[in-house]
């Protein structure tokens, strides 16, 4: 996992959605925003809306000069 938090981060993504088999059942899914090495969760009918606005929240890696 480290290894692709870090490439990732190195290439300007700014979220990870983590699916792992607990969130396939629980039907809650993780998103780690890379910036603020912070996880959220959310239900799946949440999930597009939230990601959206956790991008737009955190600009800083969208805008990362390679």
């Amino acid at each position: 996992m480290d290894k692709t938090f870090k490439y990732a981060f190195d290439n300007g993504i700014p979220l990870i959605l983590i699916i792992g088999e607990q969130e396939v059942l629980d039907g809650i899914y993780k998103i780690k925003v890379l910036n603020e090495e912070k996880e959220y969760t959310f239900p799946i009918p949440e999930l597009v809306q939230k990601a959206r606005e956790l991008v737009e929240a955190n600009p800083i890696l969208l805008a990362k000069d390679k």
